[in-house]
């Protein structure tokens, strides 16, 4: 009886991404991968939920660009699929969930994610990224604004994972393709430095609507799959009268030391992420804020298109916040704070309406004056 030749091993692709269009630099990384025999076949897979950026088009729509696009690919054509199961899965469009379903699926191929230079930056802060790193090999390929002289050392000092870089001409970018629509500004800084003042003003005055994270992250409390992970964590919750979890007790609890404050964020950062990209969604032309202390701590800086961070010194935060106070500890630093974005301080509130005045004016002639609101969206 002859010998049984087992299964050969396919390297498969994951190309994962909004696709919000699909278009000519995503078909070419395609072609790319199959013609250079870097891959044997490739999974696109669309993001139906994104939790960094939010789409404009539905996913129905965006599907349907790709499989026009791959049908061009002639012969290579049998080796590219589209899979749906990010469509088919609730919840966020997590890379770690679909690729441990990918390998339950094909578990004696190995799983390659293609990405671009820019995207590999970021690779560390993904969700359950060690297991992430423990499953797959990466393709990266070369971004003009982030030449691989430049990535190479930082990903083999911080990744894990085997990397193979392709050193490309084309930009993989989508806003080449892509008619701007909207601009989003994010609005950030310490407690205490004027956050709530300044984007409370933008709204009525100019009527931009404002994602306020303390509002969302506060609405996110409320979902019963959030309070049972929070009652694993930290044992019986406390409640106000009115059944809501009482955030003065939440927070003493949490702010007591950074582990618990670190399990907090371990549990809520997530939804919290998920519910603004959801929220933004809502409002797919002109100036959108998102306003927040936890703008980059939860992963939403790359989502916006500047950042401007408020600022003030430690003694009128301290008179501003009051007891509040002993919760500084926990912020980022002026100085971190500082790099982050334009910078503006104001004395007063007068200066600080004068100096938001200044900085959006610009932005109002580009991408048009809202209509005057008295509340927040």
């Amino acid at each position: 009886m002859g010998l049984i030749k087992p299964r050969s091993l396919l390297k498969r692709g994951v190309f994962g991404g909004r696709f919000d269009p699909f278009h000519a630099g995503h078909l070419a990384v395609i072609d790319w991968c199959l013609s250079h025999h870097l891959v044997d076949h490739i999974e696109i897979v669309p993001a139906a939920h994104p939790v960094h950026k939010p789409v404009s088009m539905p996913y129905a729509a965006r599907r349907e660009h790709i499989a026009t696009a791959i049908a061009t690919l002639g012969e290579a054509r049998a080796r590219v699929s589209i899979n749906d199961i990010e469509a088919l899965r609730s919840g966020p469009s997590w890379m770690i969930d679909t690729i441990q379903s990918l390998h339950q699926a094909h578990p004696q191929d190995t799983l390659c994610i293609m990405m671009g230079s820019d995207t590999v930056m970021d690779l560390h802060r993904w969700h359950q990224t060690e297991r992430l790193q423990s499953l797959v090999q990466l393709i990266v390929f070369a971004r003009p604004s982030h030449p691989l002289s430049s990535v190479q050392p930082w990903a083999h000092h911080t990744l894990s994972c085997p990397i193979e870089w392709v050193d490309s001409n084309w930009d993989i970018s989508s806003s080449a393709h892509r008619t701007r629509t909207r601009w989003v500004i994010g609005l950030t800084g310490r407690m205490g430095t004027g956050k709530t003042t300044a984007a409370t003003y933008l709204h009525a005055q100019y009527g931009i609507p404002v994602l306020s994270l303390d509002q969302l992250g506060h609405a996110c409390l409320a979902y019963p799959h959030v309070q049972a992970d929070l009652q694993a964590a930290f044992g019986p919750l406390q409640y106000t009268p009115s059944g809501e979890i009482d955030r003065q007790w939440l927070g003493h609890l949490v702010f007591s030391s950074s582990d618990t404050l670190a399990l907090l964020n371990q549990t809520v950062h997530p939804m919290l992420r998920h519910a603004c990209m959801e929220a933004l969604a809502h409002h797919p032309t002109g100036i959108v804020v998102i306003e927040g202390a936890l703008l980059h701590a939860i992963g939403l800086a790359p989502v916006c298109d500047e950042v401007w961070v408020l600022d003030a010194d430690d003694d009128t935060i301290r008179s501003r916040i009051g007891d509040r106070a002993t919760r500084l500890w926990a912020q980022s630093s002026q100085s971190m704070y500082q790099d982050w974005g334009r910078v503006i301080t104001a004395p007063s509130v007068e200066a600080l309406h004068a100096q938001l005045t200044q900085s959006i004016g610009p932005l109002l002639a580009t991408w048009g004056p809202h209509s005057p609101r008295t509340h927040f969206d």
